[in-house]
């Protein structure tokens, strides 16, 4: 009977260290992890330069450059967009000591003599003619300006309203009175004849001559009633 409890006991103890056991955690491999932190631990995975999972828990790096898509590429050129600039500016050219413009009342504005620029040309005492392209001026002191139609402000004899007829040209002009029109004193044959109680119709005794040239000319002259042809003499032909 005792042997028997014995046997029971021995059971007994061995369940309780079972239960045991099973509640609580092997302290043994606690300890072990406790006294050993040192021991290498494998990680589940982790991610290599190339985007790749690394099942071996650790970073691989093999020295080699990057292909993923941020690769470094070297420098690259410059795309800034530059500020535009516009055309070049064009070079001035201009005709040599052609009128451009009437710069103010009494001045003008003149190409220059190389043609590449301009110059400012005063006109005062008178005023710049846009009309004419040039200062109003009286060079030859004959009250007539360029402006006012003096055609030869060079010659005082040359000016509108001359009257009095010239046998030599002005340079190479027999227009004295600049109505662009020479006209000749004499420019017809002789014909006499009356006009409002005058004698009229001096002329030439042949063909008329030109300007400056000269011919046989007949006066008319009056006596009495009549209005005669007098003796001819060689004449040069004035114009105006």
């Amino acid at each position: 009977m005792l042997r028997g409890l014995a046997v029971m006991g021995s059971w007994l103890a061995a369940g309780l260290l079972v239960g045991c056991w099973a509640d609580f955690p092997d302290s043994r491999f606690e300890a072990d992890a406790a006294v050993k932190p040192d021991a290498p631990r494998q990680d589940s995975f982790s991610w290599t330069d190339q985007g790749t999972v690394d099942d071996k828990g650790i970073i691989a790096d093999k020295g080699t450059h990057d292909t993923g898509p941020n690769q470094d590429k070297g420098p690259q050129p410059d795309t800034t967009p530059q500020p535009d600039k516009g055309p070049p500016p064009d070079t001035f050219t201009c005709t040599p000591n052609a009128f451009i413009s009437c710069s103010a009342k009494d001045k003008l504005l003149s190409c220059n003599n190389s043609g590449d620029g301009t110059v400012e040309i005063s006109c005062a005492p008178y005023d710049c003619n846009a009309n004419i392209g040039a200062c109003c001026q009286n060079v030859d002191k004959d009250s007539h300006t360029d402006c006012a139609g003096d055609c030869n402000d060079n010659d005082p004899l040359v000016h509108p309203g001359q009257t009095a007829y010239q046998t030599t040209a002005s340079s190479g002009s027999f227009d004295y009175d600049c109505d662009k029109t020479p006209e000749p004193e004499y420019p017809n044959l002789v014909n006499c004849h009356f006009d409002g109680g005058k004698c009229v119709g001096s002329g030439w005794t042949s063909q008329v001559p030109a300007c400056g040239a000269s011919g046989s000319l007949v006066p008319c002259v009056k006596q009495g009633s009549k209005c005669d042809p007098n003796t001819p003499t060689t004449a040069t032909q004035g114009c105006l």
